[in-house]
């Protein structure tokens, strides 16, 4: 006995957008696979050859001391106040890192285009950028100051969030070449150098800082699959959160020395809880358990950070100091978090208040959203 199956004008027409829907996913990989396999098969010489078609030249290599000051003036306890003239030095070597990082970060944006040439333009343009500057070993000077620790390891952390970005986006069909992942491996090594005195020690000013450099050296260990990497910013994620007071007034939890920042205690909320929501998200995929336990410390400090940017005078006896605005791309962080905590509703709260136009943070990749969808 034959059967057969009567197929709506409707279905017929979904099917084809699905086949359709397949073909381009498809056609996708193979135009990144290809760029995938030129690059990897180019000389040095070659690779800058292909460089020649980015729409922008690589930066030269950063090679020299760190030394650079803060832009807070180091007398005012609260590290909020800006210093009456900034020291064009410092300035200059940050505007120069943060041309290269951001540079990298928008190259990647072309992974989420539909045109088939910016996305072989995204694999030429973010392998000769890697290239360029891990062949000259960047970053790696041991002439150092404690704001150029901090610059080392943001670049870092915004490196390695756009590489993942990247890997995710090409369906795991971008990689590094190993002089790129040798360039990685030892800017971690270095950043663990810089911050493990205040994680192994009683450290009393353990911060965003702390929280930030074990996002970029977990990063670092999920990239380049070195296990004493993620290690050791597992160790530093339970510090973090051992660190926050929980339970205020029953739902919330905050870090006592970013709240003390003044002015920018809510902005500071929010900058140190993003690299914590990272962690939380993928820790597990690299084997580690996130107790529940540390899922609810992380979700007070959602609330509070919330609460405070939306009725900051709802915590006026902690933020006794009128807060500067915090800027959307700040909040980048609830792309992530809500991936995974769809019914938070103060996060959600704010999400929507914003419309969802909260993505765009280069220290964290920059557009995300599409790597947290579904």
């Amino acid at each position: 006995m034959s059967i057969t199956i009567m197929l709506t004008r409707k279905e017929r027409a979904k099917a084809l957008l699905d086949k359709k829907a397949g073909l381009i996913r498809l056609c996708r990989s193979v135009v990144l696979i290809l760029g995938v396999i030129f690059m990897n098969a180019c000389s040095n010489k070659t690779v800058a050859q292909a460089a020649n078609e980015c729409p922008k030249d690589v930066p030269q290599p950063y090679t020299d001391a760190l030394i650079i000051e803060s832009k807070y003036d180091q007398s005012d306890s609260t590290k909020s106040k800006l210093k009456a003239k900034q020291d064009p030095k410092a300035k200059e070597i940050k505007q120069r890192i943060d041309g290269y990082t951001k540079g990298l970060v928008k190259f990647s944006e072309y992974l989420l285009s539909d045109s088939e040439k910016k996305q072989q333009l995204a694999v030429i343009c973010i392998h000769s950028w890697l290239t360029a500057w891990a062949s000259e070993d960047a970053l790696l000077t041991d002439e150092v100051s404690k704001t150029g620790r901090a610059v080392r390891k943001w670049a870092l952390a915004s490196i390695n969030s756009m590489i993942i970005k990247s890997s995710v986006m090409s369906q795991n069909q971008f990689k590094l070449t190993q002089t790129e992942t040798d360039w990685i491996a030892k800017l971690a090594a270095k950043v663990v150098e810089d911050y493990d005195v205040r994680l192994k020690t009683d450290f009393k000013y353990f911060n965003n800082h702390d929280h930030w450099a074990a996002w970029a050296v977990f990063s670092s260990g999920y990239i380049t699959k070195n296990r004493e990497f993620t290690d050791w910013a597992f160790e530093s994620f339970n510090k973090s959160l051992s660190l926050a007071k929980t339970n205020y007034r029953g739902q919330y939890a905050y870090f006592p020395i970013e709240v003390a920042r003044s002015k920018l205690a809510v902005n500071y909320s929010h900058f140190s809880l993003t690299p914590l929501v990272l962690l939380e998200h993928y820790l597990p995929k690299a084997g580690y358990k996130v107790a529940p336990e540390q899922s609810e410390i992380l979700s007070q400090l959602v609330s509070f950070a919330v609460v405070s940017t939306l009725s900051p005078e709802t915590f006026s006896e902690l933020l006794s100091a009128k807060q500067a605005k915090v800027e959307r791309y700040k909040l980048a962080w609830l792309i992530p978090y809500l991936s995974n905590h769809k019914d938070h509703v103060l996060a959600r709260k704010l999400y929507q208040k914003y419309e969802g136009k909260v993505d765009g943070y280069s220290l964290i990749g920059g557009r995300v959203q599409p790597l947290y969808e579904g």
